[in-house]
């Protein structure tokens, strides 16, 4: 007894916090696992029956915790074996829930990084289609300059014709300078439409860039985005360690709410022993 009064006694605030802690992470669980195994069941009955059996395990923990030493042996392993199973269909709905909400973010981004693929394809080809574009507008332009030089040639000649009286020559000439006339001005009509096509085509590689930007900032903005590095850093697949992660979170979840109310009525139980080792001191 003397032994026993110099440990101190349990903080009702502490066993308080604990009972709150296991009801609430109880609750989420329950939750959580009911969103969960309503892909499966339907949801009025769901929410109903995992509710019930929710509170029902919480209350056999309590129980086998509190009266183990008085309950029969078939009737410790049927509730052991309950609690165990309820605690592992909670977990499979947390698993369901969980897995279901990354796979719909697997999606979208596995959809983003593909439109991304096909964008960079199509950036490519556009690229070089500006390319070949600027090398037709070079030439035609360069043809406009030798066009332009041989005009002014025959302009040159033309007055000396003139001046001459070479009238069938000043004919020819003129022919020349309106066929050299036609030509430029075709070439600057195709130069035109080739810059037009120039131009549209570098804005829709302005909008797949944009596109791509905004995607990018989506994903960098999405809490995924933390598993990447991880991914990275680890060198493992980001399917599996959303895998890993999810599985620590269901195997500490649902467990560690009944624990915790188990801890709750140990703590209960050390204040009412060292009340009553109080009242046999005194």
């Amino acid at each position: 007894q003397m032994a026993r009064k110099d440990n101190k006694k349990p903080s009702l605030l502490l066993a308080i916090l604990v009972a709150i802690s296991s009801l609430t992470l109880a609750s989420i669980a329950a939750y959580i696992s009911v969103s969960g195994l309503t892909k499966i069941f339907p949801v009025e009955a769901a929410i109903v029956l995992f509710a019930a059996l929710e509170g029902s395990k919480l209350v056999t923990a309590s129980l086998l915790h509190n009266q183990w030493q008085r309950i029969n042996k078939a009737l410790k392993v049927y509730l052991t074996v309950a609690v165990v199973a309820l605690i592992l269909i909670t977990s499979a709905g947390l698993y369901s829930f969980l897995s279901s909400a990354y796979s719909k973010t697997a999606t979208q981004i596995e959809l983003a990084t593909q439109q991304n693929s096909l964008d960079d394809v199509t950036k490519t080809d556009l690229e070089g289609k500006i390319v070949n574009w600027q090398d037709l507008i070079e030439t035609k332009n360069n043809r406009i300059k030798t066009l332009t030089d041989q005009r002014t040639q025959q302009e040159t000649r033309l007055d000396t014709l003139y001046n001459r009286g070479w009238f069938q020559s000043i004919k020819r000439t003129e022919a020349l300078i309106e066929d050299a006339n036609n030509d430029i001005d075709q070439l600057n009509t195709g130069i035109d439409s080739l810059s037009t096509l120039k131009s549209n085509t570098q804005q829709q590689i302005y909008d797949l860039e944009t596109g791509k930007m905004v995607r990018e900032q989506e994903q960098a903005d999405s809490d995924v985005l933390t598993f990447v590095y991880i991914s990275e850093l680890t060198g493992l697949p980001i399917d599996k360690v959303i895998n890993v992660l999810v599985i620590l979170l269901v195997f500490i979840f649902d467990p560690l709410a009944v624990l915790l109310l188990v801890s709750f009525n140990s703590l209960l139980k050390q204040r009412r022993e060292f009340d009553e080792e109080e009242v046999v001191t005194k």
